[in-house]
Order: structure tokens, then sequence, then C-alpha cells
């Protein structure tokens, strides 16, 4: 009888990190979003606010109501979260508002800032992911050619957001693509940022 003697190779386990910090939940994550996602329809929905009083005073308010208009709106919405999760991100904060409250950091995998064109991949793979969602909405809810639409927005929001609920560094697609990692300070140290041991 033959006995395979090869070791057997011990479990994955996340990195080390510094005493303090830990990986973002998903819950944490899945917050912060909404937040950020809010403050951005806010500043959306007062930009659109300004188009339509200038639209209004220069007699262009037929063109107000058109569905180029609502397209153009989700478009503006798209724009206006890809830049704001760009500049903050990138920031020496390395968080949105919605990340601050909830005392997140978004770094690279041993904690340093991400460079600007990695947090606008970051920031553009997130709001593609949300693309077919968002068209949907903008289409008639009730017409049965807008369900597979729906079907493959879910189908991509669950392989982007999902593995955040249970890799072990608690990453999403958008981090595994650019090497990111949200990380969660506990307690919050103002100015120290995560460091590998």
């Amino acid at each position: 009888m033959i006995v395979d003697t090869t070791p057997i190779p011990p479990p994955a386990v996340a990195p080390i990190l510094a005493a303090g910090w830990d990986y973002a939940s998903f819950g944490r994550r899945w917050a912060a979003l909404w937040i950020d996602k809010f403050i951005c329809l806010a500043a959306t929905l007062l930009m659109a606010l300004v188009a339509f009083i200038v639209s209004w005073a220069t007699g262009g308010l037929d063109q107000v109501e058109t569905p180029e208009a609502e397209w153009g709106f989700g478009a503006l919405f798209q724009m206006v979260f890809i830049l704001y999760d760009t500049a903050f991100v990138a920031s020496a904060h390395q968080a949105t508002p919605g990340k601050r409250i909830l005392k997140l950091v978004v770094g690279h995998v041993d904690g340093r800032r991400l460079s600007w064109p990695r947090a606008l991949g970051r920031a553009t793979m997130k709001s593609v992911i949300s693309l077919p969602v968002d068209i949907a909405g903008q289409l008639d809810a009730h017409a049965p050619e807008i369900l597979p639409i729906k079907l493959v927005g879910l189908a991509l929001m669950l392989l982007n957001y999902l593995p955040a609920a249970f890799t072990l560094e608690r990453t999403g697609g958008h981090d595994l693509s650019c090497g990111s990692r949200v990380f969660k300070l506990t307690p919050p140290v103002p100015g120290v940022f995560p460091r590998r041991l």
C-alpha cells in the first residue's frame, strides 16, 4: 500500500495587519456606498435644478422633460459618482465621506494611498457594474424585455460585491482588479494608515 506523505498546506489566512486595523465588513462597505450614492444623488439633483432654471429662463423648458433629459440625468449621476469616488479615495484621507463616517479607508494591499488612475479605475468599475440596473430603471419597468437587462445587472452586481462578504480580505471585484483593500480602523487614530507587520 502506498501512502501519500506530502504535507497538507495550511489553510489560507488573511495577511497580518498592524494592531488596530482590520478589513472592512461587507455591511459597513454597503452602508458607506449608499451614503455616498445619496450624496452624489443630491449633487446631481442640484445640477439638474440649475439646468432646469437655466432652461426655463432661456425658454427651452419643452426640452427638459424629454427621454434624452432622463438619460442625461442618469449619465450625469454616473459621472458625478466616478469623479466623487476617485477624488476622495485618491486624496490624503483615502476615503469618501460615507467611508469616513463609518471609519473606513481605501488603500493598496499594504495600506498606501491609491494613485489617481487606480482610484479612477476602481470607481469606474463600480459604476459600470451598476449600469445595467440603471439603464433598466430608465426604461419602462413593466416591459417584458427589461427583465433580462435587470437580471444581467443583478448578476454583475452580485459577482462584483458579494465576494466582499466571503473572501478573507473582504475584497470585491473592483478591489481585486486594481489591487486595493478597504480597511476599518478600530479605534480610529487620525493620520495613521494600515501597514503590514
